[in-house]
């Protein structure tokens, strides 16, 4: 793993991660089971022209995405205390010097693990505390962050201001990761060819 010493959501972060095929946006390649994504030729699409253009296409944020954003830290805070574990902060990490993938863990946890931090309205916490929460939306995501840090395992935790947070812990799946590197590997070898296809 490389780590890249900058502040998330920086000008700089912006700047390493144009073009970059990132966890985030992992489940646009594949599916839960490792077969590709019906919305794999748009991502594509989305990457190519910011690799010709060397500008990020702008993204919509609303009132509830900036809220996330700020109360991130409080998460982490939260979750590291009630937890008794040390939580480092990254910028954005590659698998490795390839660059041909990567991510912006919300912390490492000690030796093993990652936290991914979910922030959400009072409404659709109560709903996780009391019908549970499987956190299955955010799969694709925490296990492309155990691909490229070669961590075990990763904490995605919903947090609201005020009440109990919903922890939901996912175990590396040796059998997922080897099908999703495969198809990322396959899906930057095809960016390529479509930068070169395109570009003037």
């Amino acid at each position: 793993m490389i780590v890249v010493d900058i502040d998330q959501n920086s000008e700089e972060w912006d700047k390493e991660r144009l073009g970059a095929i990132t966890s985030s946006c992992f489940g646009q390649i594949v599916d839960s089971k490792g077969n590709r994504s019906k919305s794999r030729q748009k991502y594509m699409d989305k990457l190519a022209s910011e690799i010709i253009t060397g500008e990020r296409e702008k993204s919509y944020n609303n009132k509830a995405m900036d809220q996330g954003h700020e109360r991130e830290s409080e998460n982490r805070d939260y979750y590291a205390f009630i937890n008794s574990v040390n939580v480092e902060t990254v910028g954005f990490c590659w698998k490795d010097e390839k660059k041909i993938y990567g991510s912006s863990p919300d912390g490492l946890v000690d030796e093993d693990g990652l936290v991914e931090c979910k922030n959400h309205n009072g409404a659709g916490q109560i709903s996780r505390l009391r019908d549970g929460w499987t956190a299955s939306e955010h799969h694709r995501q925490a296990h492309g962050q155990m691909l490229v840090t070669g961590r075990k395992w990763c904490d995605v935790v919903s947090y609201c201001r005020g009440m109990k947070t919903v922890t939901v812990r996912f175990n590396r799946d040796e059998d997922f990761l080897r099908k999703l590197e495969v198809e990322l590997i396959m899906f930057y070898n095809d960016l390529q060819k479509l930068v070169e296809l395109i570009k003037s």
